[in-house]
């Protein structure tokens, strides 16, 4: 699950394939989240939803309401509230986020705002820094959205800090890509999606920045303004596995 939260996508891959027969119902929880991370939410949507049968108590609602994460990303609104419904947890922040995000998805952006502002409220009693980052990020969205620049940029970089704090790669990238297109466009965009994902903090999880992972969990504004840190960043991690292989053959 660590992993998961770094964008460190291939080492969790490699670790569910090792989870026991015996905890294969936890670990469906964790494949729907990374199978939406890596832009796959039918899949995920797919693969969860046979596991539903076999949990129960908090397993079974765990897995609930990261099959509605999926259905936002695949744009089922009306699925994603359902799950949210099957998992009856009022009292997670994600409750109120994943309702808010259906909202916006169907463009009622003042209910959206509404539910995000309670998320918020809801996440920050809890201490759960992901689905805060989340509902500032949404909260951003719906005032970028009004027209209402001032209150979005500052949501944006709250949710930045928050992501940074904690370690929340892909949310902390889609934050400050958020804030930057408030204030810069697209040109000043594309110089901070090369920044980010050149640093050096950032390149210690290249795995999840040189797939599709973090293009299709973004925002659609956010993509094309990633894209070229992207491409900047696959090209010098071909370089490094170049040099070490001709390093390896000096070598032997």
């Amino acid at each position: 699950r660590r992993d998961l939260a770094r964008g460190a996508l291939r080492s969790a891959a490699a670790l569910l394939d090792r989870v026991p027969a015996a905890m294969a119902a936890e670990a469906a929880c964790d494949r729907v989240v990374l199978l939406t991370r890596l832009g796959r939410a039918a899949d995920a949507l797919d693969m969860g939803e046979r596991a539903l049968p076999t949990t129960t108590g908090d397993v079974h609602a765990e897995l609930c309401l990261r099959l509605a994460r999926a259905a936002v990303r695949a744009g089922r609104w009306a699925r994603a509230r359902a799950y949210v419904d099957r998992a009856g947890r009022p009292a997670d922040p994600r409750t109120p986020l994943l309702t808010a995000d259906a909202a916006f998805g169907e463009g009622d952006v003042a209910a959206a705002a509404a539910l995000a502002a309670a998320a918020i409220v809801a996440a920050k009693r809890v201490a759960a820094p992901e689905p805060l980052c989340e509902a500032l990020e949404l909260v951003a969205r719906c005032a970028r959205q009004n027209g209402d620049l001032a209150t979005a940029d500052v949501a944006f970089g709250r949710a930045a800090a928050v992501a940074g704090e904690h370690g929340l790669l892909p949310q902390r990238v889609e934050a400050e890509l958020g804030r930057t297109l408030l204030t810069g466009g697209t040109r000043r965009a594309r110089q901070t999606s090369r920044a980010l994902l050149t640093s050096r903090t950032l390149l210690t999880s290249r795995t999840l920045l040189t797939s599709r992972a973090l293009l299709t969990s973004c925002a659609p504004e956010t993509r094309g303004a990633l894209e070229p840190g992207r491409t900047l960043l696959t090209g010098r991690a071909l370089v490094t596995r170049r040099a070490l292989v001709t390093r390896r053959a000096l070598v032997t």
